[in-house]
């Protein structure tokens, strides 16, 4: 990718998904400051990604899904558009995911599926009232889940599987009344299901398999209509 890209100025757009395009990514391209969306996912891209990214103020949309991506996830994207669409997944990012996202005041997606991340998630995170999707699955996380969220009502995914997370499933997270997807699956969790989940009228699929839950599936499961092909994805793993 030419550092050379950095002198248009009035870029707006930059958009090269699904290519065979490699090489590093430039630090240049922090100086293309009203760049909305960038999109370089589904390509063979390598080395760290540049804090100078973190300059790109009014970008509302950034793709990175899949690469070769490696290194520590630059606290400085914290200064991204409040409003952006995060999707770092697929790479090979390391370290913990830094809490200065929580600046990103009206972030509404944070993607970082199938990376090599570990320790907790930053409680900064609650305050994210407009946040629609926390899909961290396939990383080395650890530690308790979050008890709440500032704005329950807003969140539609949230996919913490194939982590190390201990603890129990929250009952907080009952009051998350358009939960469409919930997959814990493939953690240390244990105790028992909160009967509220029961209620989540817009919950389309809830996978849990491979924990330690216990106790026993009421029969108000029957409730949930909105359920894919009606049954959950739970297996002889749980104790249910």
């Amino acid at each position: 990718m030419p550092v050379e890209l950095s002198k248009l100025q009035n870029l707006t757009g930059f958009i090269i998904f699904s290519n065979s395009l490699s090489g590093n990514i430039p630090p240049e391209l922090g100086n293309l400051k009203v760049l909305s969306p960038l999109r370089l996912g589904d390509n063979t891209f390598y080395g760290e990604l540049p804090s100078e990214l973190g300059n790109l103020g009014n970008l509302q949309y950034f793709e990175v899904s899949p690469n070769l991506l490696s290194g520590p996830i630059p606290s400085t994207l914290g200064r991204l558009s409040s409003r952006i669409y995060l999707d770092l997944s697929k790479n090979k990012f390391s370290g913990t995911l830094p809490k200065d996202l929580a600046n990103c005041t009206s972030l509404k997606c944070i993607k970082v599926t199938n990376n090599s991340l570990s320790g907790g998630v930053p409680y900064e995170y609650t305050s994210l009232s407009h946040l629609h999707t926390l899909s961290l699955a396939r990383n080395n996380f650890n530690g308790s889940l979050l008890e709440s969220f500032a704005n329950y009502s807003s969140i539609v995914v949230l996919d913490f599987s194939h982590n190390h997370f201990t603890g129990t499933l929250p009952e907080s997270w009952t009051q998350m009344v358009n939960l469409r997807v919930l997959s814990v699956g493939h953690n240390n969790l244990e105790g028992i299901l909160p009967s509220g989940i029961w209620d989540l009228g817009q919950l389309q699929v809830l996978e849990v398999s491979n924990n330690q839950f216990s106790g026993t599936i009421p029969t108000e499961i029957a409730n949930l209509n909105s359920f894919k092909n009606n049954e959950t994805q739970t297996n002889q793993e749980n104790t249910l």
